[in-house]
């Protein structure tokens, strides 16, 4: 892992669950002063996508709320590794904050741990996600806005932050930072706003600017995107 030693986390561990392709680890960050959490997205994103279902479960946070089945069902098996993992790291660093990202499949995974880590302790700062698919309906999309500083970025034409489909009753909340094909510049918009990604036509959408390794080479101004984004970096090297 030779970009790792770029990136200084101690304690770290990892979790997994193979049988639904999660993985994911936590980490403590002195410069940040900062618990990072940090979820992996599927290894095989094309079969991932093909086996996609978009059935909807209730989600009893909010009113007449409801997640994507799988993916609330991918987060209940690691859901005690990550709560266990987050309280022996605030044992040792008791004012840190806590940041959670993760990548495709992984960021709608770090949506989900985003509620239950703010329940426990109080202290979740951020949740930043590259290429992340839609989680849940309308209303928790709303719901979630209002909890929660949350933002999503997106490369271009990345198919993946367009399923499941808002026809079949999905909606990004939060705000979506869109980068062009180059990964240099770069958009922002509120939730499913057509100004950014949902600007472009079905038939630009693919796989291709999904892929994680485009992912770390954007380019930005701001220092806490760039810090999560070495963190995503240091994931995919695991």
């Amino acid at each position: 892992c030779p970009k790792c030693s770029k990136y200084p986390l101690i304690n770290v561990k990892a979790f997994s669950n193979t049988t639904g392709d999660l993985q994911g680890f936590t980490g403590f960050s002195s410069g940040l002063n900062a618990i990072i959490l940090s979820f992996r997205g599927s290894s095989n994103i094309a079969n991932w996508i093909i086996n996609l279902s978009f059935n909807q479960v209730a989600y009893s946070r909010c009113t007449n709320c409801k997640v994507h089945n799988g993916f609330q069902v991918g987060y209940n098996t690691v859901k005690a590794s990550v709560i266990s993992q987050i309280q022996a790291l605030r044992a040792l660093h008791r004012d840190a904050k806590i940041y959670i990202t993760g990548h495709s499949l992984g960021g709608a995974i770090a949506v989900l741990a985003a509620p239950d880590v703010k329940d426990s302790f109080g202290s979740l700062i951020e949740v930043l996600t590259f290429g992340q698919p839609r989680v849940g309906n309308t209303e928790f999309a709303n719901w979630y806005s209002g909890q929660f500083t949350n933002e999503r970025v997106v490369h271009y034409g990345d198919i993946v932050p367009h399923i499941p489909p808002q026809a079949n009753g999905f909606l990004h909340g939060g705000v979506e930072i869109w980068y062009d094909k180059a990964m240099q510049t770069y958009k922002t918009c509120q939730g499913d706003s057509t100004g950014c990604s949902n600007s472009l036509p079905a038939t630009s959408l693919n796989t291709g600017d999904h892929s994680m390794d485009i992912y770390i080479t954007l380019k930005v101004g701001s220092t806490w995107l760039q810090t999560f984004n070495n963190f995503m970096s240091f994931m995919g090297n695991l």
